[in-house]
């Protein structure tokens, strides 16, 4: 390393004593303090060197941090910003979903009070699969009718009151009674506790819960589950009604079997007292007072069964009484425990009737579970619906123990053998409900069937086939059956049946006695006469409620037309023929003498008497009569339409005068 003054910086050798340019002395200075002293120096740069580094590298570490501290920031926005993305999508898909169900909702009750006999009704079930697939559809149904319906307060409260009553007798359902479960045969107690444990896992859905005793497993309503589902869609009143229930959830029992604990059975008795003195729903007081009867009946009497038993059960009951007679001394039951407690064992039912605050709902005390059965809920509800859409739905009743119809009345009672009809829908089916007004057949009938009732019996007239069939009940179920000529001759007296396919052209004469006749014109084979009326030609006819039927009150001669209603009465096609009649009196001698020369066949009685012999075959046997050659060559009179072309028919051979 060159030495350098240390005044003016000139290099200098060893040698030099002065600097030769300033003249300043010059230390000597050893190789090895020299050496040091590089080494020192050396030592001062490196350290300048990492000190230079580490401050630059912090310098750098914090921008890099700054930039992973955005970064960091950047994502957890990000991220935060999806969150809550997502939770608006979620509201939305929510909204949208609640919206649409609720639509459904909507529209399924409007279809289901459109047709009443879809409203399900809760029946007794044979397997525990098929009750809880029932009580779905009666409970969802419940719903969407508190939820939707137009109908008064006071008369869906009626109908949700009824809904809880029948889950009341949930009781009287038991394993014993049910088929094809694991459950139905339990030997022991902890099998029936096994089995209800399991049962109460399926039957949650819809709000039931199962409770073992001994060997048998009852079934009682979850009442959690009736609050969180209907609770909002009812009054305050009923609510708070709801509430308490479901506050006292465990089942109180079965008959005198007390599930319950004794001190919370009498908390449950006060504050259901408390309920009914102070509620101003009427359907709450009498539900209150009902289960007030219910429990303290038991509350008072369950020891009495127990003390011969246990005295562990009596010890806690008697310490409840005086909890009760201590602590609730503004209830009116206090008075009948003090006596209760006073007579002990002497204390029997009459004494209870006679101290009880309240009204008495039942006089026996050993009323069994197994006599409550259910009940149609919605057996008000649907027959309001259908006698508001009777109008156009219901029509005709029929009395099954005077085998009768009637015309329908939305006013009449309906009996247990009565049944009620309504009219054809869309498909040309007729529905036939009990006096409940459930659906117990669908009949068919033709497309273009009518119904009509005559005499106590109600028939469907087929336009088409110009048919008749009656409707008949056998005991079981209704059906249709057709009628014959005669059938038709008894049904309507004095009418004379024309059959329209025992004529070989489509020009008829018809004779009658009298002034005034009535006819019907019917076909056993043809059809295609849907669209077919009567025209009256010439001379005046009377109508009738059946399109076919009509009447004549006049000596003239009658000309008439039976034709399809798009084609002209004057005229006619082998697509669509148009029959003729001349109606005349046998005692009008020109009416006699046109008759022989006129391409009219003559159809009197005998002919209709002959035809009713050969009902049932498809030819008709006896043969119209058919004009002479000569008189096919008489011209028709000015006053007669001239007539399509006679067919050619063979009259039937005798087989006597092939023999001969």
């Amino acid at each position: 390393m060159k030495n350098k003054c240390p005044k003016c910086g000139f290099e200098y050798s060893e040698a030099d004593i002065f600097c030769s340019r300033c003249g300043t002395k010059l230390s000597r200075i050893s190789s090895d303090e020299r050496s040091d002293k590089d080494v020192n120096f050396l030592k001062t740069k490196v350290d300048d060197l990492k000190y230079f580094y580490k401050d630059l590298r912090n310098k750098n570490n914090f921008s890099f941090n700054l930039r992973n501290r955005f970064l960091d920031s950047l994502a957890l926005n990000i991220v935060i910003c999806m969150i809550i993305v997502s939770i608006v999508l979620c509201g939305v898909m929510y909204f949208i979903l609640n919206k649409h169900n609720s639509y459904k909702s909507e529209l399924n009750y409007k279809n289901l009070t459109l047709n009443p006999a879809n409203i399900p009704e809760l029946k007794e079930p044979s397997s525990y699969d098929e009750f809880i697939e029932n009580l779905k559809d009666v409970e969802n149904f419940l719903l969407i009718y508190l939820k939707y319906s137009d109908d008064p307060t006071d008369k869906k409260e009626r109908i949700f009151i009824s809904y809880l009553n029948e889950m009341s007798k949930l009781p009287h359902i038991t394993n014993e009674n049910m088929q094809n479960n694991t459950c139905h045969i339990i030997k022991t107690a902890s099998e029936a506790k096994y089995c209800a444990t399991k049962l109460t896992r399926e039957l949650k859905p819809v709000g039931v819960m199962a409770f073992s005793n001994y060997n048998t497993i009852y079934l009682f309503p979850d009442n959690k589950f009736i609050k969180n589902k209907y609770s909002k869609y009812l009054s305050s009143s009923l609510r708070d009604y709801i509430s308490l229930i479901a506050k006292y959830n465990t089942p109180v029992g079965v008959g005198l079997d007390l599930y319950m604990k004794p001190k919370r059975l009498a908390d449950k008795i006060y504050d259901f007292e408390k309920l009914f003195l102070f509620s101003d729903n009427s359907f709450v007081k009498e539900e209150t007072e009902k289960i007030l009867f219910e429990d303290f009946r038991r509350f008072i009497f369950t020891p009495s069964i127990y003390a011969t038993t246990t005295h562990e059960m009596k010890k806690q009951f008697r310490d409840t009484y005086n909890y009760f007679i201590r602590t609730r001394k503004d209830s009116a039951f206090r008075p009948l425990i003090m006596s209760y407690l006073d007579k002990q064992r002497a204390y029997d039912e009459e004494n209870f009737k006679n101290d009880y605050p309240y009204k008495i709902y039942k006089d026996s005390f050993d009323e069994s579970v197994e006599n409550n059965t259910f009940a149609d809920i919605f057996a008000e509800l649907r027959k309001n619906l259908f006698s508001k859409n009777s109008e156009y739905s219901f029509r005709y009743l029929y009395n099954s123990v005077q085998s009768c119809w009637l015309k329908y009345n939305s006013d009449y009672k309906a009996q247990v053998n009565d049944f009620i009809v309504s009219e054809p829908d869309n498909n040309n089916t007729i529905f036939i409900y009990n006096n409940m007004l459930s659906l117990v057949q669908e009949l068919n009938i033709s497309k273009f069937g009518k119904l009509f009732m005559l005499n106590g019996s109600l028939y469907v007239f087929n336009a088409d086939k110009l048919s008749i069939s009656k409707i008949i009940f056998n005991g079981r179920q209704f059906s249709l059956q057709n009628l014959s000529s005669q059938d038709v001759t008894s049904v309507f007296p004095g009418v004379e049946v024309i059959n329209i396919d025992s004529y070989s052209n489509y020009n008829i004469y018809l004779n009658k006695d009298n002034k005034k006749a009535s006819y019907i014109i019917l076909s056993r084979y043809s059809n295609g006469y849907s669209d077919y009326v009567l025209s009256s030609l010439r001379g005046e006819i009377e109508g009738s409620y059946l399109p076919n039927m009509f009447s004549v009150n006049s000596n003239d001669d009658i000309l008439i037309a039976f034709h399809d209603s798009g084609v002209n009465p004057e005229e006619t096609s082998e697509t669509s023929p148009t029959y003729k009649f001349i109606v005349r009196t046998r005692d009008n001698n020109n009416s006699s003498e046109n008759s022989t020369k006129a391409e009219f066949a003559i159809y009197d009685n005998q002919t209709a008497q002959e035809e009713g012999k050969v009902e049932q075959k498809h030819q008709a046997q006896i043969m119209p009569k058919i004009p002479s050659k000569s008189d096919l060559e008489v011209e028709l009179t000015n006053d007669l339409m001239q007539a399509p072309p006679s067919q050619n028919i063979e009259p039937p051979v005798d087989e006597n005068d092939d023999n001969n």
